[in-house]
């Protein structure tokens, strides 16, 4: 009996000290910044544009109103990088134009600023429309997910969603909104809205609060 009860606490002197190892080693740690790590912001001006295009991106695109047109890209590298894209694919092509659409193809987190916005539209992608003030707006989602928010001020919000998520924060202005919705669509919404037109299928749902 002795010998045993010997070798079981020797046993849990063991699994205790390596387990208080390992915490302190890990608070030792936990604030320590990658040597190799760092970011990179590169600004791309632009040609004047009315239509926005993201498909699949891999990160959020953010689209802005601003006094000139230009795309800012973040990159992050590192092996702590929570962007790890950045490091495992080469730089392609940022952005492209045909005619007046400008086609975001960032591999990055990536801000469009723009002059005039008409239309947008998000395929497999993460869209936010941040501080928008328009009078008349379209929207088409496919497999996307869309905020509107910070106080964005839409006259005429005309919406076609297909298996999307769109959240419109309670600080946003929607005067007018025509909507269509199918394939599981949701659409919540915080903002002050008026005029609502909605037309849907059995599988999707739209919750409107801010009324």
């Amino acid at each position: 009996m002795k010998k045993s009860n010997i070798i079981l606490t020797s046993f849990l002197v063991f699994i205790f000290g390596s387990t208080l190892y390992y915490v302190i080693d890990s608070k030792k740690n936990e604030h320590k910044i990658d040597p190799q790590f760092h970011s990179q912001t590169d600004r791309y001006p632009l040609p004047d544009f009315s239509t926005v295009v993201v498909r699949e991106a891999p990160y959020i695109v953010t689209i802005h109103q601003d006094d000139e047109n230009y795309l800012t890209v973040y990159r992050y590298f590192g092996a702590n990088a929570t962007d790890t894209t950045s490091a495992m694919l080469p730089d392609g092509a940022v952005y492209h134009i045909s005619g007046d659409t400008l086609f975001v193809d960032a591999l990055h987190t990536t801000d469009v600023y723009c002059q005039r916005i008409v239309e947008v539209i998000a395929e497999s992608s993460t869209v936010n429309i941040y501080q928008v003030p328009v009078e008349k707006l379209q929207v088409k989602a496919d497999d996307a997910t869309m905020q509107i928010k910070h106080q964005s001020e839409i006259d005429s919000l005309y919406l076609t969603a297909v298996h999307s998520v769109i959240t419109f924060e309670k600080d946003c202005r929607i005067s007018s909104f025509v909507t269509t919705l199918s394939d599981t669509t949701s659409v919540l919404s915080n903002a002050i809205m008026q005029n609502l037109s909605v037309k849907k299928d059995e599988s999707s749902r739209i919750v409107v609060e801010g009324q």
